[in-house]
């Protein structure tokens, strides 16, 4: 992203800090056991599931704490477990598949505190600077991003079909 990309309009220069706010996840039980039709999401990805959501999708959920800290995208309402974050906008002019894939771009899940246990901090991510398109642009590149990461997912499930046949 250089600030101009070509047959596209300015790109505006800003922060993390500037864009997001990353909310701390809560402790829950029985996540791994319990039913309920909401995803559970810690710092690796999903982990079960709950009856009640802690945040209405879509969302994008960053890892906080562990030796891996994924970053994920959920249509669908869910909730975040105290090792993770997820991410509440502060502007309305921000779609959150883009930031999801802006996120990956950025490589936010790999910030590091230099503690002993692996950390992502929310400071150490707002301060990270970053360049936001126009809000139609971020629709049209999350589309496109979209569209490849179905794609995937279907040929990654039809393989997993033909393995078990």
């Amino acid at each position: 992203m250089t600030g101009k990309e070509v047959g596209m309009g300015e790109w505006r220069n800003s922060t993390w800090g500037e864009e997001i706010s990353l909310e701390y996840g809560k402790a829950l039980r029985d996540y791994n056991t319990g039913g309920g039709k909401y995803r559970v999401y810690g710092s690796n990805g999903p982990i079960g599931w709950t009856a009640h959501p802690l945040a209405k999708g879509p969302g994008v959920i960053l890892g906080r704490k562990g030796a891996y800290r994924g970053i994920q995208y959920s249509n669908d309402p869910f909730f975040v477990i105290d090792t993770a974050y997820y991410v509440v906008p502060k502007k309305d002019d921000l779609d959150l598949r883009w930031l999801y894939y802006a996120m990956q771009y950025h490589k936010l899940g790999e910030i590091d505190d230099g503690s002993p246990i692996p950390s992502t901090t929310r400071s150490a991510v707002y301060a990270q600077e970053m360049q936001v398109p126009t809000l139609p642009e971020q629709k049209r590149i999350a589309h496109i991003l979209g569209t490849l990461d179905d794609k995937i997912e279907l040929n990654r499930r039809m393989n997993a079909t033909l393995e078990t046949m």
